[in-house]
C-alpha cells in the first residue's frame, strides 16, 4: 500500500448518511486518520495470513466503532488490496491464491 489511503467513496472511506458520519469520513480523509487507520487494518490482515478478519476483529483490535472499521475494510476491498471470503472476513489479496480480487474480474 503506498502511503496515500484507498479513499474510493467521494475522497473518503464511506459514511452511512448521516452528517456526523459524512463530516468524520471526510476528516478522518484529511487529516492523516483513515491512511493510518488502513496501514493497521493491514498490519492486522497481515498477521491473519489467509484467514482474514471481520469488522468486528478490527473494531475489537484497534478499537473502533463499526463505521471505520467497515470503511477501511470495505476501501481496501474496492481496491484490491484485499478479498472478501464468505462474505464476512477480508484477506489481503497477496495472501489468497486463486480468488479473483475486484481489479481481476
Amino acid at each position: 500500500m503506498s502511503d496515500q489511503p484507498s479513499l474510493p467513496y467521494a475522497g473518503t472511506e464511506g459514511w452511512s448518511g448521516s452528517d456526523t458520519s459524512r463530516e468524520r469520513a471526510y476528516n478522518d480523509a484529511t487529516d492523516g486518520t483513515a491512511s493510518k487507520r488502513q496501514r493497521d487494518v493491514l498490519d492486522l490482515m497481515s498477521r491473519q495470513e489467509g484467514d482474514g478478519v471481520t469488522w468486528s476483529e478490527v473494531a475489537d483490535a484497534l478499537n473502533l466503532h463499526h463505521g471505520q472499521a467497515s470503511g477501511s475494510l470495505s476501501a481496501l476491498h474496492k481496491e484490491a488490496i484485499g478479498v472478501g471470503l464468505v462474505h464476512t472476513a477480508i484477506a489481503l489479496a497477496e495472501c489468497i491464491d486463486g480468488l479473483p480480487s475486484p481489479s481481476r474480474r
